[in-house]
């Protein structure tokens, strides 16, 4: 744990490349940005990662100091992979698009910096202050279940999908597709010099109902379990897949049972069972991706 305590002006600072992924390009990042632009400190970068034309934008982002790194049909995997060549300052804080930060949490985050200096990782937490409808909670606790601010110590693993990593952790070169999610974040992690604070925490947003929950679930499953697997599949290997993938499941779930227990108050009437049906999408999402191949999936992935 770690102290809050204030810093004055004048005290050294990491440097922070601010890193948004946005398939879409800058129109869906742009309310994001706003809180970055007034928030961050003189010695740190803006860059939007996406697989999106940003040429009609390229006015507006000049003007606000954000620099467009453009992979034309990338997916998020190939756009998080870019990462290590993208940034240029001590520190990446990367965060996705659908995700909102406030000053408070940037704040926070230069602070950690400070005052932990052998820090290679910070692990960011999340919060659902604004995906309020009863699949929105279910959507958001099947992905933030054990990152759900507030936490009375620090989570036992990082998201990838939005995380303050040291720069020189990174490497100079481009990462496979999956590196970045299931071996680098995960690697660094497993080395202990983590920190993590409740108010370094994004607002997940992410509007769904039945329908899509289901579908975002599903692809996310088959796009994570096609990008682990590769191409080399053969029958033994996804039996193999499809028996780990129902045993976590089927722990997951206990898991998570446990978990929201504890803070049931806070929840909607019905969330038991429409995690069950999220995590059955997952569960078939998985399947599919460890017979198959991640297929369309990977590019869907949003």
């Amino acid at each position: 744990m770690w102290n809050e305590g204030s810093l004055t002006q004048g005290d050294s600072m990491g440097s922070l490349s601010f890193v948004v992924t946005s398939k879409e390009g800058y129109a869906a990042a742009a309310p994001l940005f706003e809180v970055l632009g007034s928030a961050r400190r003189s010695d740190s970068e803006l860059i939007l990662l996406t697989a999106a034309d940003c040429s009609a934008d390229a006015e507006i982002l000049s003007s606000r100091g954000i620099r467009a790194v453009e992979v034309p049909g990338a997916s998020l995997f190939d756009l998080r992979s870019r990462i290590p060549m993208a940034c240029r300052k001590d520190w990446v804080f990367l965060v996705e698009d659908h995700a909102m930060l406030d000053r408070r949490a940037i704040d926070a985050a230069y602070r950690l910096i400070e005052q932990r200096p052998e820090l290679d990782l910070i692990a960011v937490v999340g919060k659902n202050l604004t995906s309020v409808t009863a699949w929105g909670w279910a959507n958001f606790i099947q992905t933030f279940a054990f990152h759900w601010a507030p936490l009375p110590d620090r989570p036992g693993s990082s998201l990838a999908t939005n995380v303050i990593v040291r720069r020189s952790k990174l490497g100079n070169r481009a990462l496979a597709a999956g590196q970045w999610e299931f071996s680098l974040i995960p690697g660094i992690y497993k080395t202990g010099r983590v920190g993590f604070s409740n108010e370094v925490s994004v607002d997940h947003i992410k509007h769904v109902d039945l329908v899509s929950a289901f579908a975002l679930n599903f692809h996310n499953g088959r796009a994570c379990a096609g990008v682990v697997g590769g191409n080399g599949r053969s029958v033994g290997s996804s039996v193999r897949s499809v028996r780990r993938a129902w045993r976590s499941y089927r722990r997951r779930q206990d898991q998570m049972r446990a978990k929201i227990a504890m803070r049931s108050q806070e929840l909607p009437a019905g969330l038991g069972w429409r995690l069950r049906i999220i995590g059955m999408a997952h569960l078939l999402g998985t399947v599919a991706g460890s017979c198959f191949g991640g297929g369309k999936s990977i590019q869907i992935l949003d």
